[in-house]
């Protein structure tokens, strides 16, 4: 008996419906009708394999709006590797990322574009650490069921940027009588809303400058306090009277650059300086002469004092002071303010040891020279 032996081959198309378990078999029936067939066989369609590919989203990103590059483009595209083509439009991504450094949470889902792209814009808040940040994406069989779930085979990184806000806490505005010491304190935040605390900065330099002369120097050593505050403190001691400003600078890494002018600060404030007092007879010391008492005056803030002129008859033991002179009108330096023409009693009373001085007062005190000696004569 003669049995021939042909294969035939079948060809079917499935579609994402028919995904999940099937069977086939295979019946024939000869021209009389007799028939045969196959068992019925067991199969499964799988969803499609994919690839996610990176295309763009990498660099660095601002977090204040306030600032330019405060966005960033993170983009895929998906591809169906079973089919050979994109996948289209319309297919569920997710996007991850981290505000840590290490842990993934969702930022967002969306869908294909008509060129199969996973596009997410981040514009980034204070939610996120500053520093080293990553993302991926990819889609998830549970929200495509044609698909399996597949992610970028990588991670990406990107770094995140905040700014610094120096705030100047001390002095305000304060006057400082020169010789005592200047404390500066800043403190450093960040942009955040409330602002965070930014303490170990990498770099900070004070400099302070006098308004009016332009002399300037350094604020140093500058003490980190490790809670945001930073301080420095010097003697004033030979600065220049009245305003002083301030520029101050910090860096730190993952935070822009800042520089912080502060305007009238503090104010170095002077007492009044009185040398070279003199005084002069019209003749040879009598009694009965004119007299003639200079002083030479400066306040460098530019107060406006009061300048007095005191003189006594002096026996070695008492003598009351009696004022000869006062202006309340002396502001200026290298001022002469003088006492002119002054005439003692007629009669030679007068006669014998005198003393005089002078003094200053401003708001902050009052300067007084040495007491001079000064005899009148016959």
């Amino acid at each position: 008996m003669f049995l021939w032996k042909q294969t035939f081959y079948f060809y079917q198309v499935f579609t994402c419906e028919d995904i999940g378990a099937s069977d086939f078999k295979f019946n024939t029936t000869d021209e009389h009708g007799l028939t045969d067939e196959t068992s019925p066989q067991a199969f499964t369609i799988q969803p499609d394999t994919v690839e996610v590919v990176f295309q763009s989203g990498g660099g660095d990103v601002n977090r204040s709006d306030d600032k330019s590059g405060n966005e960033l483009v993170f983009k895929v595209y998906v591809n169906d590797t079973d089919k050979g083509e994109l996948v289209g439009q319309g297919i569920n991504g997710t996007f991850w990322m981290t505000s840590d450094g290490v842990t993934f949470d969702i930022i967002d889902t969306n869908q294909t574009d008509s060129e199969s792209n996973l596009t997410y814009y981040y514009n980034p808040n204070c939610s996120s650490n500053t520093g080293q940040q990553y993302w991926k994406a990819g889609i998830k069989n549970s929200e495509n069921t044609c698909y399996e779930s597949k992610n970028t085979t990588a991670s990406y990184g990107f770094k995140v940027y905040g700014d610094l806000y120096i705030n100047i806490n001390y002095p305000n505005g304060d006057k400082i009588l020169r010789d005592n010491n200047v404390t500066l304190n800043v403190s450093i935040t960040d942009e955040c809303s409330p602002p965070n605390s930014v303490s170990n900065v990498d770099s900070i330099n004070i400099t302070y400058w006098n308004e009016e002369t332009s002399a300037n120097d350094t604020c140093t050593p500058i003490t980190d306090y490790g809670d945001g505050n930073y301080s420095c403190e010097f003697n004033s001691t030979g600065l220049d009277a009245k305003w002083y400003n301030t520029i101050i600078n910090a860096t730190k890494q993952y935070y822009n650059y800042n520089e912080t002018t502060g305007s009238h600060i503090f104010w170095i404030e002077t007492l009044p300086y009185l040398f070279d007092a003199q005084v002069i007879p019209s003749q040879d010391w009598g009694w009965g002469e004119t007299y003639n008492f200079t002083v030479n005056f400066t306040d460098e803030d530019g107060d406006t004092d009061t300048v007095e002129l005191w003189e006594r008859k002096y026996d070695g033991g008492s003598g009351t002071w009696q004022r000869l002179y006062q202006n309340a009108t002396v502001t200026g330096q290298n001022v002469l303010v003088q006492r002119v023409d002054y005439t003692y009693p007629e009669d030679c009373s007068a006669m014998g040891l005198h003393q005089f001085k002078w003094n200053a007062t401003d708001d902050e005190g009052t300067s007084t020279t040495q007491i001079f000696n000064f005899t009148l004569v016959e």
